[in-house]
């Protein structure tokens, strides 16, 4: 009997050491834990502090962002009266480009009429007077003129239009620019 004692004091205390290792373990385990938490409380606090920072300069953005939205939202405004300025004059130079078109048309037709007038006229008083020949002519190049001249003066006008839509094409433009700035 005293033999088993002795063995199981023996195993007794095989197993006690080894538990005393596993509490030695355990509080390494502990101590590194603590240690651990001690870091992670540091970094906490210096991560608040940062935190703390961060919504401030996030108020700070937004408060600048609702400045730039407020801007945007008048430069697009002003764009879309630009665009529609721009909308209206193009449609405008549209019906008098076609007027122009429309009065060129009438006065090639006029002159197509004159020539073939005169033609006749011409055939008919071929052997009339030289004077009536003269005056003929004459009322022809009168006509001829002031037809040639309503040509240029709708050309002018259509050079004036043209020029018009160019510059507010160009104003539109910068306008853009100064928005897009």
């Amino acid at each position: 009997m005293a033999e088993t004692k002795t063995k199981m004091s023996t195993g007794e205390l095989m197993q006690s050491a080894r538990q005393m290792r596993n509490v030695f373990r355990a509080f390494e385990h502990a101590v590194e834990v603590a240690e651990q938490v001690h870091t992670f409380e540091a970094s906490f606090n210096s991560q608040k502090s940062l935190t703390a920072k961060a919504r401030n300069e996030a108020a700070a953005a937004k408060t600048e962002l609702e400045a730039i939205r407020g801007d945007v939202t008048e430069a697009t405004s002003d764009a879309e009266k630009v665009h529609k300025d721009l909308g209206a004059a193009q449609k405008e130079l549209i019906v008098v480009q076609k007027e122009i078109a429309k009065q060129r048309k009438e006065f090639e037709q006029q002159t197509a009429e004159l020539e073939v007038d005169y033609n006749r006229v011409k055939s008919r008083v071929a052997s009339s007077v030289d004077k009536d020949r003269k005056e003929l002519n004459a009322k022809f190049e009168k006509d001829r003129t002031a037809l040639q001249a309503q040509l240029d003066e709708m050309d002018a006008e259509l050079k004036r239009l043209e020029i018009r839509r160019e510059e507010m094409i160009a104003d539109l433009e910068a306008r853009l620019a100064q928005f897009r700035k």
